[in-house]
């Protein structure tokens, strides 16, 4: 306890090096149903994680894919957190199969999924903001698999870069695998001014989406 007010004080007053328990800020007491892990978002300062789920590729592939036992993440959610509560308290009447749970596993791969893009997409947005992420350009044309064209300006590039792919419910970490300017492939680049640059990135971008780098 003397820690954790050591650290608050240190935050308050603005010293450096100061540090907080996660939990402090982080701790739930309620099971997360959807509305539970919003609020718990809400206080990191992340809105609207409901419908970025709702929307997310993943989870709408998961339902997409088959029939399943809900139509919603937010239903399939709510009924994943009553059995466990059922199996944890009271008497179990329903067991699960396989097939259920393998369900309920590939459910959460999907939600998490949603989830780290979410935190992603708003560290970046936020990055942007305070001169941390650095938009080195605009892609302007997709074409088929991974391969896009890019409006790049005053950046270096190179295979191998790691670059963020930034767009409208979009966040990916794209892996540069190939370079093309003028139809002449290129192992490494440096643009001054404003070039159509030919690049494959191992992800399916989409036009508008910006091109990424953290400073």
């Amino acid at each position: 306890i003397a820690a954790l007010v050591a650290g608050a004080n240190a935050a308050l007053i603005d010293s450096n090096g100061y540090h907080l328990q996660p939990e402090a800020l982080l701790r739930a007491e309620q099971n997360l149903r959807m509305g539970e892990l919003a609020r718990l978002f809400a206080q990191c300062g992340l809105i609207g994680i409901e419908n970025w789920v709702t929307k997310h590729n993943a989870v709408v592939g998961f339902f997409g894919a088959q029939s399943r036992l809900s139509e919603t993440a937010v239903s399939e959610l709510k009924q994943i957190v009553d059995y466990r509560n059922e199996a944890a308290h009271g008497d179990v009447d329903d067991v699960l199969g396989a097939e259920i749970l393998v369900e309920f596993t590939e459910f959460f791969e999907a939600l998490c999924e949603s989830i780290t893009d979410f935190i992603q997409y708003d560290t970046l947005r936020k990055a942007k903001a305070v001169g941390k992420a650095h938009v080195i350009g605009v892609i302007s044309e997709r074409f088929s698999g991974d391969v896009v064209v890019a409006k790049i300006e005053n950046a270096d590039l190179a295979i191998g870069d790691l670059l963020y792919v930034l767009g409208k419910g979009i966040t990916m970490l794209a892996d540069v695998k190939s370079i093309q300017i003028d139809g002449a492939a290129s192992a490494s680049v440096q643009i001054t001014e404003l070039r159509e640059v030919g690049l494959r990135l191992g992800v399916r971008a989409k036009v508008g989406c910006e091109l990424i780098r953290l400073v």
